[in-house]
């Protein structure tokens, strides 16, 4: 598959990617080397096998990008199917909604799923609310952020507390809320609830 791949051989390459996982399902890396591959090289490959892409139409281009990216969506879901650690999947997938397709709901939804799962990265939370916020749905990106401070270690910088609650004070002011209104953590802590 790499020697296809590296010759941008595009019937090869997706034949022997779907090959690849059906004699053995288990190893993620082959799923996700997959999906990436079927999203982001294949359609280059096509705009280029049809004049590149100061000659292709962008109209053109965003039905090769659209096409490929829903085979990865397929190819994705078909490694849920046999894998047990969804995580990775999720996050894959919500790239590909992201980046390729330009759902910012549907990425929203993966990158909250994977979040959701057990030992969900903390950058998926604080993306899921930044989406939210892309979408125009301040309130629910305040009140998602506002609920997520609390969880986050405070000495793990993956966590990214700080940056939390940043945002947390930035949709403030957006949202014009008066300082009685105001997210305040100091609380959580008198209160004896864990932060």
């Amino acid at each position: 598959m790499y020697a296809g791949w590296e010759q941008r051989d595009l019937p090869g390459t997706q034949t022997l990617l779907r090959a690849v996982v059906a004699v053995d399902p288990r190893p993620l890396y082959f799923w996700l080397n997959g999906a990436r591959i079927l999203a982001y090289d294949l359609p280059v490959w096509r705009i280029e096998a049809e004049g590149g892409y100061d000659t292709v139409p962008e109209t053109r281009r965003r039905v090769i990008e659209i096409e490929h990216a829903r085979i990865a969506l397929a190819q994705i879901a078909a490694a849920r199917r046999v894998q047990t650690d969804t995580i990775a999947l999720w996050i894959e997938q919500a790239h590909i909604e992201l980046n390729k397709l330009g759902d910012v709901a549907a990425a929203a939804a993966s990158y909250r799923r994977a979040w959701e799962e057990k030992g969900g990265p903390y950058y998926a939370a604080r993306i899921y609310g930044e989406l939210l916020k892309r979408q125009g749905r301040q309130a629910e990106a305040y009140a998602w952020l506002c609920a997520l401070y609390p969880q986050l270690p405070r000495d793990d910088e993956a966590a990214d507390a700080p940056l939390v609650l940043t945002r947390i004070r930035e949709l403030e002011r957006t949202l014009h809320l008066v300082p009685d209104q105001a997210f305040r953590p100091e609380v959580l802590m008198k209160s004896g609830r864990s932060l």
